[in-house]
């Protein structure tokens, strides 16, 4: 059986559903989504994850909770867009069977910092609720 916490840190790409107006249905759309808790340690779980978005319309940018980050300056975590935002107050959960196989990157490995950083503002967005 697999260790699901050695997910935690990494980003896979995830199947998510939206709906299209063109055909009044719900579709899916493969989205990168960084991995922070797995329900269960070994075997079929759910994740709680926090989206990585190219965000289309730049007034929608939480500027405390939406961490940019750029090809530039983060490469080895093999984004396919020149800029993207981590959206820290974005929580979701997704099951196992809608998370690629396939590993993106370990932004946990990769860039330590960054990771910390994520995951201060990810508690301080939590601490917030009443």
């Amino acid at each position: 059986m697999r260790d699901n916490s050695s997910l935690v840190g990494t980003i896979k790409a995830s199947r998510m559903p939206y709906y299209d107006n063109k055909t009044s249905s719900i579709k899916f759309k493969s989205r990168p989504v960084l991995i922070l808790k797995a329900e269960n340690e070994s075997g079929f779980s759910d994740f709680t994850v926090l989206p990585i978005s190219s965000v289309s319309f730049k007034n929608n940018i939480n500027q405390k909770f939406d961490v940019e980050v750029t090809k530039a300056m983060y490469p080895l975590l093999n984004l396919t867009k020149d800029v993207c935002y981590i959206r820290c107050g974005k929580f979701m959960t997704i099951n196992q069977k809608d998370l690629a196989v396939s590993v993106i990157s370990n932004l946990k490995d990769s860039y330590p910092d960054l990771w910390k950083h994520i995951i201060s503002l990810a508690k301080e967005y939590i601490s917030d609720v009443e």
